[in-house]
């Protein structure tokens, strides 16, 4: 599975800020914006507070939503939690493999149209 999510496409671009994420993990909800995503997974860039008590290999559940598009919901595992430097300051960033591929909506799709290189 991880080889085929490494290979899957990843959306990257600054539209997808706009698209909020509310997740819900054992040690506390996530609320956040979407970094990257793909039909595989996706990383959420959040406070540093949300990412305390995550660990690697832990539940988590969510969805994303959006203007002018459906919620997306995802259930998967966190692989990957760091500290990121942005333009705000340090922030979180939680790494989510789904458990089941996640066609993205036409919606998502047309937001890699600006993707950044």
């Amino acid at each position: 599975m991880a080889e085929e999510r490494r290979r899957g496409e990843r959306i990257v671009s600054k539209e997808l800020f706009e698209l909020l994420v509310l997740a819900m993990h054992e040690k506390g909800a996530v609320v956040g914006n979407v970094l990257d995503i793909s039909d595989f997974g996706i990383a959420i860039l959040t406070d540093l507070e949300s990412m305390l008590g995550k660990e690697i290999g832990s539940k988590i559940t969510g969805m994303v939503s959006g203007p002018s598009m459906e919620d997306i919901q995802f259930a998967g595992v966190v692989i990957r939690i760091e500290k990121v430097a942005t333009s705000k300051g340090f922030q979180g960033m939680i790494g989510v493999e789904f458990y089941n591929q996640i066609p993205l909506s036409d919606r998502v799709i047309a937001l890699s149209l600006t993707a950044l290189n």
